[in-house]
């Protein structure tokens, strides 16, 4: 689907090759149904590295920002550890986050042409769209055994990946943006391979309803609308434009005929309302809501409340990387939020998180290597997808705290990382997907 190996570039088994194939297997195992697979893909990339000499270029890790920023914040957190009080539970983090060290050295010291970048973001597009056809036909076997609908929903179509819906979902977002991206700019030449990528779009789409991440949905929706908006009122294509946005709400119309439950997430965050020692359970998708019961958000408005008390009392360096967790249970206490002791909850916001573990210091820190380094380097490259993509994620960590989970902090390295070499080892060689 995507020529793997340049023409005219060496040998297959050259040092050169060996790495690039080696980004394609990680690429590929960030589906693999345990992280124990991801991993293993990692240390043939880092022994690739190595034989392709890239130890040799450690000085050029300082002219890549993006990869710098995140050791830089990395360094930070592991600092933390001297005055944390939870020192086991920091390491554990702290190996869990290790990926913003790992891939800032193996990327930030590579040469990654722009031919190879493009070959490698399609990869990971064409990888998920397949994904997406396998968790739909595992839900749908699902709920072939069981006539439980609920199968083709939410968590239930990440499962054979081991993949949280949100998670899946902000997958599925970037290779929706990846396959417009390349469509528009005209990277994918062959009339089989364009056709291809608008039936992945709108699958994805379709999944991405499924899925029934609200943040999501509201990502893609604004993604998809501000596209055509662009190609009708700066390209003055009117007729594709509004043939498209046809399409979105006839698509739009269909999905939510077709699979009511998601609605569900909509209506049961309606209240907002709480109270900390409500003892009634969490509305689920596939059952029934209640105004009684706690939601998505006013579960969030909870914990934010406590979070923003643990915040007020360290506000310079923040607790540590080890305790973040432990203050927010106790002041969980104090209040007696028993559904938030319950669950052991956390902040479910990646800014708060950071806030409580290192303070105002390492929340600047975060702010700078996560969001504004990728999005001077963007602005500075004219890198439009890298654009969406910190965009995207300045979003979800709204919602999230997705550097405690492998599938979130590996996932959002390597492509700051990835995108991030845009214009360093220029190629600027257009490419057909399928030759």
């Amino acid at each position: 689907m995507v020529a793997l190996v340049e023409e005219g570039k060496g040998k297959f088994f050259s040092p050169g090759n060996l790495f690039f194939l080696s980004i394609c297997l990680f690429v590929i195992t960030l589906y693999g149904p345990v992280s124990q697979v991801n991993n293993v893909a990692i240390m043939i990339m880092g022994a690739a590295w190595i034989y392709s000499g890239g130890y040799k270029r450690l000085g050029s890790l300082f002219s890549d920002k993006v990869a710098l920023g995140l050791m830089i914040f990395y360094v930070f957190q592991a600092l933390t550890l001297f005055y944390t009080k939870n020192k086991t539970v920091g390491g554990m983090w702290l190996e869990y986050r290790s990926p913003m060290m790992y891939l800032s050295l193996i990327l930030g010291t590579s040469i990654v042409s722009v031919l190879q970048r493009r070959k490698l973001l399609l990869l990971f597009a064409w990888v998920t769209a397949a994904a997406a056809i396998l968790g739909l036909l595992f839900g749908a076997i699902m709920f072939a055994r069981t006539g439980d609908s609920g199968y083709v929903y939410n968590d239930n179509l990440g499962t054979l990946f081991d993949k949280q819906a949100v998670y899946f979902a902000m997958y599925v977002n970037f290779a929706v943006m990846i396959f417009v991206y390349f469509l528009h700019h005209g990277f994918i030449q062959k009339k089989i391979w364009k056709n291809m990528a608008v039936v992945s779009i709108t699958l994805l789409v379709i999944v991405n309803y499924l899925l029934a991440s609200r943040t999501s949905m509201l990502i893609l929706a604004v993604f998809l609308i501000s596209y055509i908006i662009y190609i009708i009122l700066k390209q003055k294509r009117f007729l594709t434009g509004f043939i498209l946005l046809f399409g979105m709400i006839i698509l739009g119309v269909l999905t939510t005929q077709l699979f009511p439950k998601t609605t569900n997430r909509f209506v049961s965050v309606t209240n907002s309302k709480f109270e900390y020692s409500n003892l009634h359970p969490v509305d689920h998708f596939n059952g029934e809501t209640s105004k009684e019961n706690w939601n998505s958000l006013n579960t969030r408005l909870a914990i934010w409340n406590c979070a923003k008390e643990v915040i007020k009392r360290n506000p310079v360096f923040g607790v540590g990387i080890g305790d973040a967790g432990d203050t927010l249970i106790e002041e969980y206490r104090k209040n007696n939020f028993y559904f938030g002791i319950k669950y052991n909850l956390n902040s479910h916001n990646e800014y708060l998180d950071v806030a409580i573990g290192f303070g105002l210091v390492g929340f600047g820190i975060f702010l700078a290597a996560v969001l504004l380094i990728p999005l001077v380097t963007a602005y500075t490259e004219k890198n439009y997808l890298m654009l969406f993509f910190v965009a995207a994620l300045a979003v979800y960590l709204t919602t999230e705290v997705m550097l405690n989970r492998n599938q979130g902090v590996t996932f959002i390295a390597f492509f700051l990382i990835l995108l991030g070499k845009a214009g360093k080892g220029e190629d600027v060689q257009i490419y057909s997907a399928g030759t």
